[in-house]
């Protein structure tokens, strides 16, 4: 009998630890949540009045920023076409001079920069008004040589607008002046809205703490 007792007893405490230590997990993560969901909702702000989303918005600029994303059987994604349709908007407008298409060619077979100048073309931007950034491996990188290698002061940087504020925080970091314009293509909810916060998280950790090593090279005057 006392040993049943002492086995209730114990089974007793072990729930209530349990029980404890799940309303202190439950509290630390509602926690983190909330700040999470602050910092997030500030940073963006930070960045809101940069974000355009009509070309007559827009101050004329040299050059805009296209920035990459998948392509899939040698042609863009719908994400990038909606970004390569708008920069060329901004071209038809008069409102940019130039585009740079900055994206991945890790590999002969995965060429980014090639399919979006291809299709910028066939939109009817001429190819000598079209500068390919080969080496634009990440946003990152396409921000960093549009300063180091394009030797370009200010840009107006074309992509989804949940992308729109870490472009604008990197290239304010690497020295170049730039506003964002809004590429059509997302609507509600997305998987890339998580992946994003996450991605900004690195980027300025990178930035600040660990900077990455980029392709470097000559200068190229656009």
């Amino acid at each position: 009998m006392f040993i049943r007792l002492q086995h209730n007893r114990n089974m007793k405490d072990t729930f209530f630890r349990f029980k404890k230590i799940l309303v202190i997990f439950l509290l630390c993560s509602g926690a983190i949540l909330i700040i999470c969901t602050v910092w997030w909702s500030s940073f963006q702000s930070q960045y809101a009045k940069k974000i355009l989303t009509s070309s007559e918005e827009v101050e004329h600029t040299k050059v805009a920023l296209v920035l990459g994303t998948s392509v899939q059987n040698r042609k863009p994604s719908y994400l990038l076409s909606k970004r390569i349709e708008k920069s060329v908007e901004l071209y038809q407008v008069g409102a940019v001079e130039k585009i740079l298409m900055s994206g991945d060619n890790r590999t002969e077979e995965y060429n980014e920069p090639q399919v979006m100048s291809a299709a910028a073309v066939v939109l009817g931007v001429p190819e000598s008004d079209i500068q390919p950034d080969f080496a634009g491996r990440s946003t990152y990188e396409s921000c960093q040589r549009a300063k180091e290698i394009f030797d370009l002061d200010e840009v107006i940087i074309v992509s989804q607008r949940f992308h729109l504020p870490r472009a604008l925080y990197l290239c304010d970091k690497f020295g170049v002046e730039a506003v964002g314009y809004v590429a059509e293509g997302e609507s509600g909810f997305h998987p890339y809205h998580v992946r994003e916060f996450f991605a900004t998280l690195l980027a300025i950790y990178e930035v600040n703490f660990n900077p990455r090593e980029v392709v470097g090279g000559e200068k190229i005057e656009i």
